[in-house]
């Protein structure tokens, strides 16, 4: 593909994502539709656009021009939020969020880390375009058992229609995406299901934009060769540490949703990367904990805060070290890790 049709398709995608910005808020704003519905219809459009970036860009270096575009125009449209237009679309809800932003670092993500395996890329992205969505309306309509977060509260109703969304996708598109036996298909769906719900229920300011994709992404990338009793120890370890550290979050003093965080945190670190990688944020944590007895901050949500610096240092540090194939504890590069060749990065006409 030239370059110039390559311009022309991030030019293309840009003005298009105008257009949705424009065209919900111009309808939300006719017909009255309320500040989340008219951001959640963005939400589907955009990650709906995005499934098929792998196959619209042959190359790698549109995806990234695009989305670093994409970045900078969502940026520019916070800053000006208050003005009013399009804004009104993402912005037009009262609570805090930085939700459209955390989406286009998880598709960025996603594109560059999924190589010429489509479903690593395709299932975390349709969970978060359809379980989400599905999540919030069944929430907004017809929860009525709560619990509590942060920020406010949240539904059982609203999770349970995630969990049942993301199995479902799950199931699907493992069976059509990959060559697994069906056995394992279930189990690992389930966990996927779990873990996706747990994360998205627990997650705030729009973080689950990012952490619900990328974790399901880093879930499926390292277990999808994993033999399903292990897979069963795995979700029996996160089911463990989760009733320990909530047995101990009044001692700790914290929240059961930071608790919930935290343990969702450790987990998985440990389930995707080596176990002695759990050590140095388990250090951490303990050293906020000291801290904040000795000297507390100004903070509102500390522990969340922690949590967020925490997921975003490993996350960039896992992006360089797996781009590049060095890390700090082995600096050479793995032949397993090396980055796709030219002929290998485009996913037109890749098999399972």
């Amino acid at each position: 593909m030239s370059v110039w049709l390559n311009l022309a398709l991030v030019a293309g995608s840009i003005a298009a994502m105008f257009g949705l910005l424009a065209g919900v808020s111009v309808i939300g704003r006719a017909v009255g539709l309320p500040g989340e519905l008219q951001r959640k219809c963005v939400h589907v459009g955009t990650g709906l656009y995005a499934l098929t970036l792998p196959w619209t860009f042959t190359d790698r270096w549109p995806a990234a021009l695009l989305i670093c575009l994409s970045l900078a125009v969502l940026v520019a449209i916070r800053l000006r939020r208050a003005a009013g237009g399009v804004g009104e679309a993402v912005h037009g809800v009262a609570r805090k969020s930085y939700g459209e932003l955390f989406l286009a670092l998880s598709v960025g993500f996603l594109f560059f880390q999924s190589h010429d395996r489509p479903v690593l890329y395709v299932l975390p992205l349709l969970v978060l375009t359809l379980s989400d969505a599905a999540a919030a309306l069944t929430g907004t309509r017809y929860g009525r058992a709560h619990f509590k977060v942060e920020e406010g509260t949240k539904s059982w109703e609203g999770t349970t229609m995630f969990f049942l969304v993301t199995w479902i996708l799950a199931l699907i598109l493992l069976l059509l995406m990959t060559e697994i036996d069906r056995g394992k298909v279930v189990a690992l769906s389930l966990m996927i299901a779990a873990f996706g719900a747990l994360i998205e229920a627990d997650s705030w300011r729009g973080y689950d934009n990012l952490f619900v994709p990328i974790g399901i992404h880093l879930l499926l990338a390292n277990n999808l060769d994993t033999p399903p009793l292990n897979l069963g120890v795995l979700a029996a370890s996160l089911i463990v540490m989760m009733i320990a550290i909530l047995a101990f979050a009044p001692l700790l003093r914290i929240t059961p949703h930071a608790a919930r965080a935290y343990a969702a945190l450790i987990f998985l670190t440990g389930a995707v990367t080596a176990l002695q990688n759990v050590v140095l944020p388990v250090i951490a944590i303990g050293c906020h904990f000291a801290a904040r007895n000795l000297r507390p901050g100004r903070g509102r949500f500390p522990d969340l805060d922690l949590i967020s610096a925490v997921s975003g240092a490993a996350l960039i540090w896992l992006f360089l070290g797996d781009t590049t194939g060095v890390n700090a504890l082995t600096p050479t590069i793995s032949p397993s890790r090396r980055r796709p060749s030219a002929s290998s990065r485009c996913w037109r006409g890749a098999t399972p």
